[in-house]
């Protein structure tokens, strides 16, 4: 499952009629939910055999949406606003994440909760 923002059901399925019209034996479904749309791919293989269509798929979808795509299976739009703000050293305040961060460990172990950083005279506190 592809996860997807900023753009509407239409307007993605519009920009990935080509990579539809390719995509062989790979069925897929677009879901739009608020925030966000999802397209769950699905191609019948062997037991023994990888689904290649479903890769191959995945990465055109990735080339033609860009930065509108932000997730895959489990992975939320939280959950990827707290990755990328920990790898860019945005967030360095207090909290899970950021003690996290500081002893060296994992980068974040519950990537859906962003804790508040507490305002201190009218700005945000880093």
């Amino acid at each position: 499952m592809l996860k997807i923002t900023g753009l509407t059901e239409s307007e993605t399925d519009r920009r990935l009629s080509d990579v539809h019209a390719g995509a062989g034996d790979v069925e897929w479904t677009i879901l739009a939910s608020p925030g966000q749309i999802e397209i769950h791919l699905r191609e019948r293989v062997r037991a023994d055999a990888t689904p290649a269509g479903i890769a191959r798929l995945d990465h055109a979808i990735e080339a033609v949406l860009g930065e509108h795509l932000f997730g895959r299976d489990d992975e939320t739009i939280e959950s990827t606003i707290a990755r990328l703000a920990v790898a860019a050293g945005v967030y360095r305040g207090g909290g899970r994440i950021g003690h996290r961060r500081r002893r060296g460990g994992a980068a974040h172990r519950d990537p859906g909760r962003l804790p508040l950083v507490p305002r201190r005279r009218g700005r945000l506190q880093r």
